[in-house]
């Protein structure tokens, strides 16, 4: 280790005896802020058996390796550090190429074949990674994250030497978890087939596609294409030119990837291609949306059948978006719903303003099964009125965590009616059985938890927190809305029945728990901030 050596300009010196650091296997260098070349080429033999190379913070380096001397034998080319298998580059603002080093050649001059673990943070020259040629040689590849390179376009660049042949497809077939983050100017990856597990792509405002394939870059057409203005709606948005889906038909196969998690994707409209092919994300188990400002419909009916085992769903900070799940086009078998996520545990829905209705409140059983819900978390949804339905509510068997906080046009947590149609009434209590926390908070309308002839029960809650629910007069009542209801329908008689304070005295209000709420294992309550009670 090599740490805060600023007058250094040189490590090595150019004769050193070969037998010299041979059995190193950890180099790291840090803070060398005058130094230029990490390893000359004299140190070719000496570090064949290097197996991690870290180098941070060296404001001048513009070469890893340096290639100049090394000696090819029989038309082959040399081939430093062979045994690499963790490489970590950070903050070096003026590394421009890598295809110095390994964009060289079939396999590079660098071989990458034992290469596990690759992490490049702020290297803010760098506009790509690999050459296609390169890539041929990842063959152990396992973890790739690319971090807050201000400069970089695109992973593996489409461009090639005169020498290098076209490459059809690029193939990582271990990589387990790929991160790109924080990469302002990336607009794709270019990559069609890998068996990745983990997928992150965050901070990446600019990339519009995945997988490029020849869809037009629309800042260049807007400077260039003497047309492309009259192309333009009057909001300045495309109205001719369709922008791409993020993921289309060229990702394939994505069968082993097992999370999935997108942020600040602002040109992406659509994640997912109508006809992805049936075994893309068949293994999904954790997926996470955010802030993505174009974004009107996140999961369509042709996925239905690919999310099978998605176990945690987190979407938010979507301010286009109508719809979580499309119902549009699912299939009915024999009179039958389609149970969509079969498998969710986790759902958390945050920052949705446009969100009106939730997905599984259609039809006696739902058309997401909520048999294995365990936690539900909704924030600042502020078009929801309510969450379930009544009989959507009666599948919630296994939910232990229920938390909904700033959501601020709901009254009712559990609807009595959804979309004007009444639900049949088949027992007369609903049972949360496995609910151990409910935590309302910062809820302006919210007036009660459900308004019906229901007795709620609720045997194994044991925290119990409700703040800020200023309208918020009883826990469960058949009467709870009936001021709101008169007010609401213009009841002449309404203003009377207020007091100067503009409390009820004509209508009794019931206290706050009665015998409609069965809390038999309660530990812990908090309520603050109810105005109206």
């Amino acid at each position: 280790t090599l740490y805060n050596l600023g007058k250094v300009k040189e490590i090595w010196h150019q004769q050193l005896p070969p037998e010299n650091f041979c059995k190193l296997r950890v180099l790291k260098i840090d803070e060398c802020h005058n130094l230029i070349i990490v390893l000359p080429s004299n140190l070719r033999e000496s570090l064949r058996n290097l197996e991690e190379l870290s180098v941070e913070s060296c404001d001048l380096v513009e070469e890893i390796c340096e290639l100049e001397g090394l000696v090819v034998k029989q038309g082959r080319e040399a081939v430093p550090l062979p045994k690499i298998r963790e490489l970590k580059l950070w903050r070096l603002p003026k590394l421009i190429l890598m295809n110095k080093w390994w964009n060289k050649g079939p396999h590079g001059f660098l071989s990458l074949q034992n290469l596990k673990r690759l992490k490049i943070y702020k290297c803010n020259n760098l506009r790509n990674l690999f050459s296609s040629w390169a890539t041929k040689g990842l063959s152990q590849l396992q973890y790739l994250e690319v971090e807050s390179c201000e400069m970089m376009k695109e992973i593996v660049t489409t461009e090639r030497a005169e020498e290098e042949e076209a490459i059809d497809k690029i193939v990582f077939p271990q990589l387990r978890t790929l991160q790109l983050l924080n990469l302002q100017k990336l607009t794709s990856f270019y990559q069609e087939n890998h068996t990745s597990e983990t997928l992150t792509i965050e901070e990446c405002p600019r990339v519009k596609i995945f997988v490029s394939s020849g869809c037009p870059d629309t800042e260049n057409l807007k400077a260039s294409d003497e047309g492309f203005e009259a192309e333009m709606d009057q909001k300045s948005s495309l109205s001719t030119i369709t922008r791409p889906p993020l993921f289309n038909e060229k990702v394939l196969p994505l069968t082993t990837l097992e999370e999935l998690t997108l942020r600040n994707l602002n040109n992406i409209k659509e994640i997912w291609q109508r006809q992805l092919p049936l075994q893309n994300f068949c293994r999904l188990r954790v997926l996470k949306i955010g802030v993505f400002h174009n974004l009107i419909t996140v999961i369509p009916s042709n996925l239905q059948q690919r999310l099978q085992n998605l176990e945690e769903l987190s979407i938010g900070g979507c301010d286009l978006v109508e719809k979580v799940w499309e119902l549009e086009g699912l299939l009915v078998d024999e009179g039958h719903e389609t149970v969509a996520l079969p498998q969710i545990r986790e759902l958390r829905l945050w920052g949705l303003p446009r969100l009106m209705n939730m997905w599984w409140n259609k039809g006696p059983g739902g058309v997401l099964s909520l048999h294995n819900l365990k936690s539900l978390r909704i924030s600042k949804c502020n078009s929801l009125k309510n969450l379930f339905s009544l009989s959507a509510s009666k599948g919630l068997i296994q939910l232990k965590v229920l938390y909904i906080e700033s959501c601020e046009m709901m009254k009712e947590i559990v609807a009595t009616e959804i979309q004007g149609e009444e639900e049949e009434a088949t027992a007369d209590t609903i049972v949360f059985r496995q609910l151990r926390t409910l935590e309302l908070k910062n809820m302006p309308e919210l007036v009660c938890v459900f308004q019906g002839n229901f007795t709620l029960e609720w045997p194994s809650l044991k925290n119990l927190r409700i703040e800020h629910c200023p309208k918020m007069r009883t826990f469960v009542s058949s009467g709870c809305l009936e001021a709101e209801n008169l007010k609401e329908s213009g009841d002449k008689g309404f203003e009377e029945k207020l007091d100067v304070e503009g409390k009820l005295v004509g209508i009794t209000q019931p206290p706050f728990f009665n015998e409609k709420v069965l809390l038999p294992t309660l530990k812990e309550l908090r309520i603050y901030s109810l105005q109206s009670l």
